[in-house]
């Protein structure tokens, strides 16, 4: 791994990842998707911990299909609050039991409860069918899913 440190700052305190020219646009891609598109805050994140001379470059010429036909033209009516991002990956999931809930399959109604699990620092959310309300089935499923 190379490291990178600006001039005259503390290598301690200010160390970075020295992205090679290969991997900067999958990076840049692979956190948009991961953030769930975050806008600003990606350029943000990303340049807490990554260098590359180009990297600001990249992140505003990157074309993402999804911003581009979801955006809304115009002035927005009001802000939403920063989502604080976290420095440490995987440290807060918020989970929930759901069901059960009935749904119709080729013609049969099939009953489930699911365990819902949300990564709060990208919004990333999953959902794990159980087969019981226990602590000890539910810690198992959550453990094996994540």
């Amino acid at each position: 791994m190379i490291c990178y440190v600006p001039p005259n700052d503390d290598p301690m305190s200010r160390c970075r990842i020295a992205l090679p020219e290969q991997m900067l646009k999958k990076t840049v891609a692979w956190f948009r998707q991961i953030m769930g598109h975050p806008g600003k805050r990606l350029h943000e994140t990303l340049q807490q911990r990554y260098y590359h001379p180009r990297l600001c470059c990249t992140i505003n010429n990157l074309k993402c299909e999804y911003c581009q036909r979801h955006t809304l033209s115009g002035k927005g009516y009001g802000l939403l609050s920063e989502q604080e991002m976290r420095i440490a990956p995987w440290t807060e999931v918020a989970v929930d039991l759901i069901g059960p809930w009935k749904i119709k399959v080729n013609g049969m109604v099939v009953e489930f409860n699911a365990l819902t699990c949300i990564y709060t620092a990208s919004n990333l959310v999953e959902l794990i069918r159980i087969d019981e309300k226990t602590s000890v089935h539910v810690t198992e499923k959550h453990t094996s899913a994540w």
